[in-house]
This record gives structure tokens, sequence and C-alpha cells, in this order.
């Protein structure tokens, strides 16, 4: 997809949209079909290819969870996932000077799926596996079914119950700008 920069004997390249370039051969514009998008070009037109992919964990929730009918369910991920989207696109122009917290849409959402989220996720993951979770299925699978030998099991274990957490959670204070805060106090 995209513009014939160089036609030769042996190769045509391509220049994709994404400026990208492409080369194939000849024989490919025959045996092949292909779109010709000069007209879209020509009428000052834009070609938006996007897809949008819904996770089968929040749909499968829905529909367990909350007995909702699987149409349902994908229908109100796919509306919500579309208005996160389109307030994330608009925050490059029409919303670029609404902000909140001094940040677009899309910075604001970036900054809490990868500065609260994210750490949150894992600290909460490492003290279940630290503290909750049955030894044996985690010894399971560090050694994927026994087929590996560890023999540090219980160093990984202190690590994964302290030394997780805490790393994690100096890492999330930090971000926050509190650590700074924290060590101030002593």
């Amino acid at each position: 997809d995209g513009d014939v920069i160089e036609v030769t004997l042996t190769t045509v390249k391509v220049q994709n949209w994404d400026k990208t370039i492409t080369t194939i051969p000849p024989y490919a514009l025959i045996s092949d079909s292909f779109q010709n998008w000069r007209g879209m070009k020509e009428s000052g037109g834009r070609r938006v290819k996007r897809s949008v992919y819904i996770d089968m964990r929040s749909i499968t929730f829905c529909t367990e969870e909350h007995k909702m009918s699987r149409k349902k369910a994908t229908s109100i991920n796919t509306i919500i996932a579309m208005a996160f989207g389109t307030l994330c696109a608009l925050s490059f122009n029409v919303l670029s000077d609404f902000k909140i917290f001094d940040k677009t849409f899309f910075d604001l959402f970036d900054y809490i799926s990868s500065n609260i989220l994210l750490p949150a996720g894992g600290f909460f993951l490492a003290i279940f596996v630290g503290w909750k979770m049955d030894k044996k299925i985690v010894k399971e699978q560090l050694t994927n079914g026994d087929t590996l030998k560890v023999r540090t099991f219980k160093p990984i274990i202190f690590c994964i119950k302290y030394v997780a957490p805490a790393a994690i959670l100096i890492i999330f204070l930090n971000v926050l700008g509190l650590f700074d805060h924290i060590l101030a106090l002593f």
C-alpha cells in the first residue's frame, strides 16, 4: 500500500504509507491483485486502516460475572475502547488545550497506565505469588513442569516475597515524587 517510486526490469520499489520502502518483483503486479490508490490521492482523500482488538477476557468477564450476552458485552467493550481512543486521538488537535492535571487525555491515560496501574499490578502480583499462591504451583511454573532444574528455589521465593515488592514500591514512590519526601523525613 503506497506510491510506486521506481520501476526497473527486475524490481518495483513502493514507498508505503508509513514511509517504509518495499521492493517487489514486477511479475507480482501481474500475478497478484493490487489496489490503485491514485484516485484517492488526486481527490485529496485519506486512507485510514485501523483494527480494534478486543481482549476476550473482558468479554468473558462480562458474560460470566454480569450475565450479559456476548453481543452486549462486546458492544459495551467496543464503545468504551472507542471513547478512550477518541479522547486520545482528539488530544493531539481539537482537545489539545483541554488538560487535566496539566496533561492532555493521551498523556493522562499514558501516565496512569504506565506509572500507576503497571507498578500496582506488579506489586500485587508479587505479593500474591510470594504469600498466597501454593508453592508447588510456583515451583511447577518456574521449572516448566519439572523439565528445568532450579536449585535456587528458596532464594527466588525470598526475592518474590520481599525484594520485588520493596523494589516496586520504591520505584512507584519515586515516580510519584514521594520518595524524596520520605527520605527527607530521616
